[in-house]
């Protein structure tokens, strides 16, 4: 396999002091990544981000949310959708989210419903006990009780030298002591 082309991804804000990608998924005619941006000075914490990447690698839409409740916004899966959106599911302090970036990159968000900040739910001989916490609740993702508000996100991107080179060290492991 041949690395074919590596590029570096941005943020025009000098306060920028980490970009981590943390999903990836196809849509329309390329991808829509999204992942977390650290900056100094950002009372919200860290930021949910979302860039749309075309096929050829240019870069479309770009977006930043905070959400000053949880200080915190960590997609960690990203689904598309027949329709042109795509659902983002992940960790918002301690607290799971589902947020829906629209086709025109608009967001609607919304928490699971009964999950707490540390809640982990108890399953007893592989299935879950009549008093869970857990519910069927259905979720609107156009519904929310926590406030998500946008951030300015502008990025540019530049080539990054690629080499690639067949790996010829072997694995080891180290027995427990």
């Amino acid at each position: 396999m041949n690395l074919v082309d590596a590029r570096e991804v941005i943020d025009r804000d000098p306060t920028t002091t980490r970009l981590t990608p943390s999903a990836l998924t196809a849509q329309d005619d390329g991808w829509r990544l999204a992942g977390q941006l650290s900056r100094t000075g950002e009372e919200a914490g860290a930021l949910g981000v979302t860039l749309r990447i075309a096929n050829d690698l240019s870069t479309g839409a770009a977006a930043a949310y905070a959400c000053p409740e949880r200080l915190s916004f960590y997609p960690s899966a990203a689904i598309p959708s027949t329709a042109g959106s795509v659902t983002l599911v992940g960790d918002a302090a301690g607290l799971g989210f589902v947020a829906r970036v629209k086709p025109n990159d608009a967001l609607g968000f919304v928490r699971f419903p009964n999950l707490g900040g540390g809640m982990k739910v108890f399953a007893r001989d592989g299935s879950l006990p009549d008093d869970s916490l857990v519910s069927n609740t259905p979720v609107d993702v156009d519904a929310s009780d926590l406030t998500v508000e946008p951030r300015d996100f502008e990025i540019t991107t530049r080539a990054l030298n690629k080499r690639s080179q067949e790996f010829t060290g072997t694995a080891r492991t180290e027995a427990a002591q």
